[in-house]
């Protein structure tokens, strides 16, 4: 399984319809997963081994949020 999100909220929007907690956000986030399924004999039934990165700048720049390795 894989994942690719980007989201890029201008200083400027409104969320006048609905609950916006944070605006002037550029947050880019990437998964990658790997699922395996157990047999009607194993002692499993579903596993997996993943890794995720999340990375959100302000319009300025600076970094808010980080979630994952940096390099």
């Amino acid at each position: 399984m894989w994942l690719g999100n980007y989201t890029d909220l201008d200083p400027t929007f409104r969320g006048d319809s609905g609950f916006m907690p944070r605006v002037d956000v550029r947050t880019g986030e990437a998964e990658l997963q790997r699922r395996f399924w157990g047999s009607a004999t194993s002692w499993f039934t579903r596993a997996g081994i993943g890794a995720r990165a999340l990375v959100t700048y302000d319009h300025a720049g600076r970094l808010t949020d980080q979630i994952g390795a940096r390099t």
